[in-house]
């Protein structure tokens, strides 16, 4: 029996048996496994230090699995002994806060030594954002319950229990965390504002994991987590106003927001950009160089087809044209991988607030709490909260026969009475009456609209079409009518918060829009009349119903188009009818655009939400 083995083996324990008669000699062979250790170091690629809990499988030469292991708290995973030499395989199996490394490394043991790997990977970062704001009115200062409170200090430490930052909040009561790896962080709050004491409970749970960031709304009582996102679409980001308005609106009737979203195609001017970010964090997004979600559709499995039909559009690069549901489905995306749970949409042409008649009858603009009449209805179990304008309308003032048959035309019908009778209301939309409660509803619009992001497991993405003309892109509308459909179908359920946006159609109010003889009017009118018909033409398909159906409209639309051409002097409008050809014999590749954005978009929900 071996008692003590070579250096670099492991001993081999058996006993061998054997017997020596006289004038004999016997050949005993003992053999001995190598002895080949394994150290795999797991650091952060930004600062090297060590990431726990990230586990491996180890294959040996003929890809067999023979070991896992998973990293202790200082990054480190040790085998003492593999028991073999040569080639093997590593795979990491997960690395929650960093993206995935899912390259198989290879790694050559030696007998006797013990081979040591360092293995870097790139951090997923987000930032906790703490608010905090006073619980009851403070009589030794005179501040009311739920005044913005500067001064705290708190502590955050990670799933190590290792303080990883300290911040302090600002006078606006918020504190922002440096850029932190995804994770399970907890929050301590270590010294309070002049005149307050800490609360009894002051450690809080920050879930901030697999792609999600944290917002604690912290009062002296209690600890908030709903995270509200506003989103905008531009081409061009060159001011902060709107978004100002929308952050000083929420501010004023005491609502968190976590971030503003901003998707835009050409450029972003830098003062707009750091005004934003010194109010809150700020998404801002270009198109065609989303590297973030790239990223991460690669770390979660989605496919490359899958990826470029979300992320890159042939018609920006050539046309510098971009699909309306191509660029909201960005923010939707955003929203999904910062952890928000309800986003909301706006328009860089609306404002917080609703015109009203006095009683002198006068037209004035009021102020509402727009984030909190979106909240109340998502508080009524809506999916979807939505609700009109007021303002100068799409369709400006005017007067000439036809007008009922281009609207019929255009399957906007339940526009001919405004039209008709826009002489009188020169094309404006007052609020008469105080809001409503919400109500059910099917009509959804785009620049006024809440999302619960938990019903992204079964809400469609937004989509809208492109078609040529002439060899001319022409974008349809009704990028949010697939969202309509499917709560006319019981799907989701969509509610009218009753709560009209201010609109700036023209952006120039109180100037009446003049369609004869300003030609951004005509512009505006003609795009919406091509963006309607092709979005007829796709959704006559999506709701089953055939052109032939339809012969009696199109006949009411060249009718109408000449009537308005004559009325406008802009021979655009008698190309309607040819125009609608052209996007009939599109609808082939529509429904292609539609069969690809619909399969990619759900692979990438059920990657990430099937997690």
């Amino acid at each position: 029996m071996e008692t003590e083995a070579a250096k670099g083996f492991r001993l081999n324990s058996e006993r061998h048996y054997f017997s020596i008669t006289n004038g004999s000699h016997e050949i005993v062979r003992v053999k001995n496994d190598p002895i080949s250790g394994l150290i795999i170091h797991k650091v952060s690629s930004v600062d090297g230090s060590g990431i726990p809990n990230i586990s491996f499988i180890i294959y040996d030469s003929n890809h067999n699995p023979i070991d896992q292991v998973t990293t202790d708290q200082s990054g480190y995973a040790y085998v003492d002994d593999l028991g073999i030499t040569g080639k093997v395989y590593l795979r990491e199996l997960e690395a929650e806060g960093y993206i995935l490394d899912t390259a198989l490394k290879t790694v050559y043991l030696r007998a006797g030594e013990t081979t040591e790997i360092t293995w870097k990977n790139t951090p997923i970062t987000g930032q906790i954002q703490i608010w905090k704001k006073s619980a009851d009115d403070n009589p030794i200062n005179g501040f009311p319950a739920g005044t913005a409170l500067e001064g705290a200090v708190f502590e955050i430490y990670n799933k190590a229990n290792r303080l990883v930052d300290t911040v302090e909040s600002n006078h606006r009561g918020l504190a922002v965390s440096k850029p932190l790896p995804l994770g399970r962080y907890t929050v301590k709050e270590v010294s309070s504002p002049s005149f307050y004491r800490s609360p009894p409970c002051s450690v809080h749970a920050c879930p901030f994991l697999e792609g999600k960031s944290a917002d604690i709304q912290k009062r002296t009582r209690r600890a908030d987590f709903m995270k509200i996102a506003i989103g905008m679409i531009v081409r061009d980001l060159l001011f902060a106003h709107p978004l100002t308005d929308f952050l000083d609106n929420a501010e004023k009737y005491g609502h968190a927001l976590d971030r503003v979203i901003i998707v835009y195609s050409h450029q972003a001017d830098s003062k707009a950009v750091e005004e934003l970010r010194s109010r809150t964090n700020l998404s801002l997004i270009k198109l065609q160089s989303n590297e973030r979600a790239l990223l991460i559709m690669k770390e979660i499995g989605v496919r490359h087809s899958s990826i470029h039909q979300l992320l890159y559009c042939p018609l920006i690069d050539a046309h510098g044209l971009i699909p309306y549901g191509f660029n909201r489905n960005q923010a939707l995306m955003e929203a999904m991988f910062t952890g928000t749970d309800y986003l909301i949409f706006v328009d860089s042409d609306v404002r917080p607030e609703v015109l009203r008649k006095t009683p002198d009858g006068a037209v004035q603009s009021e102020e509402i709490d727009f984030i909190g009449a979106h909240l109340h209805g998502l508080s009524l179990g809506a999916d979807v909260t939505s609700s009109d304008y007021s303002g100068y309308n799409i369709l400006p003032q005017a007067s000439f026969d036809g007008m009922k048959d281009l609207l019929w035309g255009l399957h906007k019908e339940s526009m001919a009475d405004f039209w008709q009778n826009s002489e009188a209301h020169r094309g404006l939309v007052i609020q008469e009456a105080q809001n409503a409660e919400p109500q059910p509803t099917t009509k959804v619009l785009g620049g006024n609209l809440g999302i619960r992001m938990s019903a992204l497991t079964t809400l469609p993405s937004f989509f809208s079409p492109y078609y040529f003309y002439n060899r001319t892109p022409l974008l349809a509308r009704g990028e949010d009518t697939l969202m309509g459909m499917a709560a006319s179908q019981s799907h989701i359920r969509c509610l009218d918060i009753q709560t009209p946006i201010f609109h700036d159609t023209y952006g120039d109010y109180p100037k009446v829009p003049d369609l004869r003889n300003d030609s951004r009017v005509r512009d505006r009118l003609y795009y919406a009349c091509t963006g309607w018909i092709g979005r007829n033409v796709f959704f006559r398909w999506k709701t089953g119903h055939t052109p032939s159906e339809f012969t009696q409209r199109n006949r009411q639309l060249a009718a109408g188009a000449k009537a308005l051409s004559r009325y406008t002097n802009d021979r655009r409008f008698l190309y309607l009818p040819d125009i609608q050809s052209a996007a009939e014999s599109w609808l082939p590749d529509m429904i292609g655009q539609y069969q690809k954005s619909k399969e990619a978009w759900n692979e990438l929900t059920e990657r990430w939400f099937g997690r």
